[in-house]
C-alpha cells in the first residue's frame, strides 16, 4: 500500500522557511515590478494591416505552394546542400560586410 503522501495528486507542502532559497538574485528579480503593457495609443493600426497580410500571404503560399513547385518535395543532395549552406553562406557575408564598414567608419 502506497502512503498518502506519495499517492499521484496528492498536494506537495512547500518546505519549511529554513530550507527555502534566500539568495539576492531570487529576492531582486521578485521585488521588481514587471513592465506595464502597451497602451493602444503606442500600437500603429497599419502596421497590425501590414502583419495580418503578410501573415496571411505567407501561410497561403506555404498551404497552396506545395500544389504548384514540386521541387522540395522531392529531396536530392544537391537540394540538401544549398539549403544549409546557401543561408550559411549568405549569413557570413552579411556579417563580413558589416565588419567591413565598422571597422572603416561610417562615411
Amino acid at each position: 500500500m502506497v502512503p498518502a503522501r506519495l499517492a499521484l495528486g496528492a498536494p506537495r507542502r512547500p518546505p519549511p522557511a529554513s530550507r527555502r532559497p534566500t539568495s539576492s538574485a531570487l529576492r531582486a528579480s521578485s521585488s521588481t515590478p514587471p513592465p506595464p503593457p502597451p497602451t493602444p495609443s503606442i500600437i500603429d493600426p497599419a502596421f497590425l494591416v501590414k502583419l495580418a497580410l503578410v501573415s496571411t500571404t505567407g501561410a497561403a503560399l506555404v498551404k497552396y505552394g506545395s500544389l504548384y513547385l514540386d521541387a522540395p518535395f522531392h529531396p536530392t543532395a544537391a537540394a540538401a546542400a544549398g539549403a544549409v549552406s546557401l543561408p550559411t553562406l549568405a549569413y557570413g557575408a552579411l556579417l563580413a560586410v558589416e565588419a567591413a564598414r565598422t571597422v572603416k567608419g561610417p562615411e
